[in-house]
Order: C-alpha cells, then sequence, then structure tokens
C-alpha cells in the first residue's frame, strides 16, 4: 500500500495490463513518481495470504481504509455480523475488480 494517499496504477507494459485481467490485490516491488504514477514488479496475491505475510505492526500501522476493512476480514479480527454485513456489499459487484485503498 501507498502512503501519503498517494496513487498509483499498474505499469501499461505489465503482464497484467497487457492481459486485461487486472487482479483485485497486488504486491509490488517497484513505485516511479511521474505523471502517472506507476506499480511494477507486481505479484497477485490475496488478502488471506498478505495478512500472511506482512508483520503485525505493518497491518496495525494501516489508516483506517475498506482495504484494512478487508484485512481484518481475512485475518479473522471482525465478529462473523460484520464479515456477513460486508460481504453482502462485495456480492453486489462480484464481477467489480477495482483496486483499494491508494492503488488505482
Amino acid at each position: 500500500m501507498l502512503t501519503h494517499k498517494q496513487v498509483a496504477q499498474l505499469h501499461p507494459l505489465s503482464s497484467y495490463a497487457i492481459t486485461k485481467k487486472m487482479p483485485e490485490w497486488v504486491l509490488f516491488h517497484q513505485f516511479s513518481i511521474s505523471e502517472n504514477n506507476y506499480i511494477r514488479v507486481t505479484s497477485a496475491v490475496s488478502p488471506e495470504l498478505f495478512m500472511q505475510l506482512v508483520p503485525q505492526y505493518y497491518f496495525s500501522n494501516l489508516p483506517p481504509s475498506e482495504s484494512k476493512d478487508i484485512l481484518q476480514q481475512a485475518s479473522g479480527h471482525l465478529p462473523t455480523t460484520a464479515m456477513d454485513k460486508d460481504q453482502d456489499v462485495c456480492d453486489k459487484c462480484p464481477d467489480a475488480t477495482e483496486q483499494r485503498c491508494t492503488v488505482q
């Protein structure tokens, strides 16, 4: 996740951009600041896998956001009723692959 409310998009020459199959979540290695901020060297990842990989201090320092809510669900930090409520919202657009938080 980018800091300071920065916005970025997948580089147009990335394999995901070329195939038009945009993953909902990615890990990235390179962030280039330009007119169109890009992320490069990306790998698709699920919220559950993300929570297994990141240190707990990283997660606890995330600002409140839709992404943090999804990660809390993935790690089991929310009660089941809250997870069901949030899932209903997600089910309304099952094909939506908009990227959450600050990565666009």
